[in-house]
């Protein structure tokens, strides 16, 4: 496994975050909407030209469509960024602005990097503390963990493996939130060939990553619509 993960880390092209880590979606509504972004290299945008075309900027688009809202976004994320490091850069974090909704990507590089769902947990705890201890009344989403059983830059011992890692803490995480208030986990597991019949796409894996790892420009924009989907469904903004 080591050897592999090696060699596929090699194979990976260094593909960079996105820069552009504030944007608004301009629909000329009745209301506003403000939305932050927390999380590793999906919610930085690597794989997109900019966060207007990656996760940030697709369920911005998705949201002001479906509340029919102007919506304005920030990001804070970095690719290789893990629960701890996440919970770390926000615990000195001085925000500058209200947000009506926080929305939080992570699992993989928990995942890679085999973190115990423990320490997991610890870090998710840690990291609600803090955000609600600046912002008590904005509720906080958990995306879907990464289909990391389905990256096809893995080969299969290493997909399994992952895979089944990514299983343990996404079971974990929906443990962790159950009770917890204003909090909530989109914890449906990403299924690619689900997201071809549902959205009528050729069931061919890779239409959805950019380089075998990170999603492409479509699988942000599925991804972003499906997470409104999920919003608006439990009617956490209303």
């Amino acid at each position: 496994m080591y050897l592999q993960g090696k060699e596929t880390r090699n194979r990976i092209p260094d593909l960079p975050d996105a820069t552009d880590v504030h944007g608004s979606i301009t629909k000329d509504g009745k209301c506003g909407v403000s939305v932050l972004f927390l999380g590793e290299s999906t919610v930085a945008g690597v794989g997109a030209e900019s966060h207007r075309t990656g996760f940030a900027g697709s369920m911005s688009e998705s949201l002001s469509h479906s509340l029919k809202c102007d919506v304005t976004y920030e990001v804070i994320a970095k690719s290789g960024w893990t629960a701890k490091d996440l919970y770390k850069r926000l615990n000195d974090w001085k925000p500058y602005s209200q947000y009506d909704l926080i929305v939080i990507g992570l699992g993989g590089n928990d995942s890679f990097q085999f973190t115990s769902p423990s320490k997991w947990q610890s870090s998710i705890i840690n990291l609600i503390d803090t955000i609600q201890s600046k912002y008590p009344k904005s509720p906080i989403v958990f995306c879907n963990m990464p289909p990391t059983y389905d990256f096809i830059a893995f080969p299969p011992v290493l997909q399994k493996r992952i895979g089944g890692m990514t299983e343990i803490l996404r079971l974990a995480l929906a443990q962790t939130v159950m009770d917890l208030k204003n909090v909530y986990f989109n914890d449906e597991r990403i299924s690619l060939l689900a997201w071809s019949e549902r959205h009528d796409l050729e069931p061919n894996p890779s239409l959805y990553f950019s380089d075998g790892v990170h999603p492409s420009t479509l699988t942000y924009q599925i991804w972003g619509k499906e997470m409104v989907e999920f919003i608006t469904r439990l009617k956490i903004i209303i």
